[in-house]
């Protein structure tokens, strides 16, 4: 496994893979892996000849600086995980290969920026368009694998892609959940076993809303209830039905049925989020 820690090696090396006629897939992360980043890791490897993994923890996308601070570190483990998937490439660079000039003046934004998470975190979904941004050009994939935990994120990175013309396929995978059905997540490990057991509420309480909205006749209003009495004991950013499209909630005139479940919830003072399709099965 070779680790590259320059814009300008990681530009030589992608360039002289495709002109090997290798196929490049990258999965972006910011370290910490865990089983949901290696399925990331898995999917890339089922669709390229050669796989690259980038470990950066972007401090664009933190409005908070203490969450920056507390944000968990552990690259010699990463590494191990990454060569043990038979990754090609680690791409390591740090803040000043990547910033030389400090933070960047122009970023991209979207007016999907404004919806879920950007409504309580201002400057996240820039920093984040940002740094993807430059990633896919440094890298230069035909595939760029992303988890659909992180929804609005997802739908962010396909329009910049789209409007843009990057000419990358976005690959979409699934959430990958601990066995009793909590999404994944680095920040995961910032809960106490007491938090960790109180998390379990979240899938267990989108199961549920699912299951009442896929009966006849239900609204979206008796959805948004049973989401906010399951919730009440913690402080949550939004737990309600939104458009899987535009992330606007669903009026009650709207059939729950097509809609997105989407909640961002505060265990411990650790922002934890999920999401899941109605009609999932």
């Amino acid at each position: 496994m070779l680790v590259i820690e320059t814009i300008a090696d990681m530009k030589r090396y992608s360039a002289a893979s495709r002109a090997a006629g290798c196929s490049l897939a990258f999965v972006p992360t910011m370290g910490y892996l865990h089983e949901g980043h290696l399925s990331l890791v898995r999917l890339a490897r089922e669709r390229a000849n050669r796989v690259i993994v980038s470990i950066f923890v972007n401090p664009l996308q933190f409005n908070d600086p203490a969450d920056l601070e507390k944000y968990p570190r552990d690259t010699p483990r990463d590494l191990a995980l990454l060569e043990a998937e038979k990754v090609d490439v680690v791409f390591l660079p740090n803040s000043q290969e990547v910033y030389p000039d400090g933070p960047p003046g122009l970023r991209l934004t979207h007016p999907l920026m404004q919806e879920l998470c950007g409504k309580t975190r201002p400057g996240h979904f820039e920093g984040m368009l940002h740094i993807v941004h430059n990633l896919l050009l440094w890298t230069n994939p035909h595939y760029a694998v992303f988890g659909r935990k992180d929804y609005q994120q997802l739908k962010l990175i396909e329009i910049m892609n789209r409007e843009l013309s990057l000419g990358v396929t976005i690959v979409s995978a699934p959430i990958i959940r601990e066995p009793d059905g909590l999404a994944m997540s680095s920040r995961n490990a910032r809960l106490s076993a007491a938090g960790r057991s109180q998390a379990a509420v979240i899938p267990r309480t989108l199961a549920e809303a699912a299951r009442l909205a896929g009966q006849p006749g239900i609204s979206v209003a008796e959805v948004n209830l049973l989401l906010s009495q399951r919730l009440a004991a913690f402080k949550t950013d939004y737990a309600a039905v939104f458009d899987p499209q535009t992330l606007k909630p669903l009026s009650d005139n709207q059939s729950p049925r097509n809609g997105l479940l989407a909640v961002a919830v505060y265990i411990e003072g650790v922002r934890l989020i999920d999401n899941r399709y109605i009609n999932e099965e």
